[in-house]
């Protein structure tokens, strides 16, 4: 809060992560950063978006960053399980690999007692 120019003025802005967050007089906005721009949740008409050194704003904007999203999203899904699914197998490797290891050792221990 304050005074500009004679006017007061009341601005805020708080970043946590992707999230923004602006506070003003005539409201309040959130929007969401990514490498390509930012999505306003609130105001869509505000966000923008840039490839290739092109900038867009306003509604095409919008519509590029949700199919941007949507896109990250489902790519970030098929890692997720592609290292959940590695996990798995790395993990039954190593059970069957001392299921033999313990049957060996142990018929030869066997063995070598009679």
């Amino acid at each position: 809060m304050g005074f500009q120019n004679g006017n007061f003025q009341f601005i805020g802005r708080y970043k946590s992560g992707p999230f923004n967050f602006n506070v003003s007089k005539n409201g309040f906005s959130t929007s969401l950063k990514n490498k390509r721009g930012s999505y306003n949740i609130l105001k869509p008409n505000y966000s923008s978006f840039k490839l290739g050194g092109i900038q867009v704003r306003g509604k095409n904007a919008a519509t590029f960053q949700m199919i941007y999203m949507v896109i990250i999203l489902f790519v970030n899904f098929i890692k997720v399980f592609w290292h959940i699914f590695i996990s798995i197998l790395w993990f039954l490797f190593l059970t069957l690999k001392w299921i033999v290891d313990f049957t060996i050792g142990f018929f030869k221990g066997y063995k070598n007692v009679t």
